[in-house]
């Protein structure tokens, strides 16, 4: 039953929240003025560069696994008016702040499920390897860069970890004759409302359609957390964590203060 527990969508969470309680404690002790500017500081910088490198993960990950990239969309705002002098598949027209919105993975499902898994292996061997170092020392600056690479996986619930626990979901019902690829999205929002406007587009049609489409999003959206409670464990399972104490208030003492 134990083991069942890291199946869980919490699991991965309940680690996550222990590990950013952890660092931010470390922290809590320097200045409010300088941890504050630090902080907003190694945010911009960590979310100016992160939109542009998980969108470029994307499109290797899909070419890594023999998939083909046509269109990179970036905006403005984090790089995509300079990246389209570098790299010709992007361009800085969008609605959102990065997305892969040109790509053909020849309907394989396995393609598609690399192709969003791969900005995520920054979660596993640099984002929490990043946050259980910073509960050994203090560094401010990089704080925003770990939690964002360590939580993307959340962050990302109702984009590519959506997608991803709709594939899987989708892929049986489609070899039993039943064909809902319709619901595979990076955009759950998007999705709902294309749903909601137009349910027809989606082959919803009568009131079967309906329940059974909204059983499907909502076992993609549990898996999809899943998948992300895993994807965390995994970082944690390649960088231990702080020695556990009884002193500590989140049950960790870090080795080192800088």
């Amino acid at each position: 039953m134990k083991r069942l527990g890291y199946l869980s969508p919490l699991a991965g969470l309940r680690v996550a929240w222990r590990d950013a309680r952890t660092v931010l404690d470390l922290h809590a002790p320097m200045a409010l003025g300088g941890l504050l500017a630090k902080l907003a500081v190694g945010l911009v910088v960590a979310v100016g560069l992160y939109v542009p490198i998980h969108e470029l993960l994307h499109a290797i990950g899909c070419l890594a696994v023999g998939g083909e990239v046509t269109r990179i969309e970036i905006a403005p705002l984090f790089g995509g008016s300079m990246l389209v002098r570098v790299f010709p598949l992007v361009s800085a027209e969008t609605e959102y702040a990065g997305r892969l919105s040109g790509f053909d993975v020849g309907g394989s499902t396995w393609r598609l499920l690399a192709t969003d898994f791969a900005p995520y292996l920054l979660t596993v061997f640099a984002g929490v390897p990043l946050v259980r170092r910073l509960e050994r020392r203090r560094c401010a600056w990089l704080v925003p860069s770990a939690l964002l690479l360590a939580l993307a996986p959340w962050i990302s619930l109702a984009g590519d970890y959506y997608e991803m626990g709709s594939a899987l979901v989708t892929a049986p019902l489609a070899l039993a004759g039943s064909d809902w690829s319709a619901l595979r999205s990076d955009d759950l929002v998007a999705l709902c409302a294309r749903l909601w406007a137009t349910p027809e587009a989606a082959g919803v049609t009568t009131v079967a359609h309906a329940s059974a489409a909204v059983a499907i999003v909502a076992a993609s959206f549990a898996l999809g957390a899943v998948l992300a409670s895993a994807t965390y464990l995994l970082g944690a399972f390649f960088a231990p964590a702080a020695p556990i104490t009884a002193a500590s208030p989140t049950g960790r003492a870090p080795h080192q203060v800088a």
